[in-house]
């Protein structure tokens, strides 16, 4: 009987000990995922600056705002990867006066108008 109750005893410290590495290697997981988000959003901030700078260009150039991205990359020589966000989702562009635009990363999710947007005013 006390060899059962020790062996029990035995085999629910080794389950526990690995229920406990393997919890930290959950959290490990986790971390390393959040890493690789916060990768991704620097990535997408420095493609808006980048398309910033080019629809700072045009403006510099043709006195107003483009109309759309596809004006810009025919007067720039945009490419149609440079509007891409760190998903592969596109940027979207928004004329709101002929010097102000915004540009949005619809982030994570893939859909605009939610809370983990990207929005970028210039």
């Amino acid at each position: 009987m006390r060899g059962l109750l020790a062996l029990t005893l035995l085999a629910l410290l080794v389950v526990g000990i690995i229920w406990m590495v393997k919890s930290g290697g959950e959290n490990q997981h986790v971390k390393e995922i959040e890493r690789f988000d916060n990768l991704k959003i620097g990535l997408t901030r420095t493609n808006m600056n980048a398309l910033g700078k080019a629809i700072a260009t045009f403006v510099a150039i043709e006195g107003e705002t483009p109309e759309s991205l596809e004006k810009l990359r025919s007067a720039v020589g945009l490419s149609s990867t440079s509007s891409l966000d760190a998903w592969g989702n596109t940027i979207k562009y928004e004329r709101l006066t002929e010097n102000d635009f915004r540009l949005t990363s619809a982030g994570k999710d893939k859909a605009f108008d939610t809370e983990d947007d990207i929005i970028v005013d210039y």
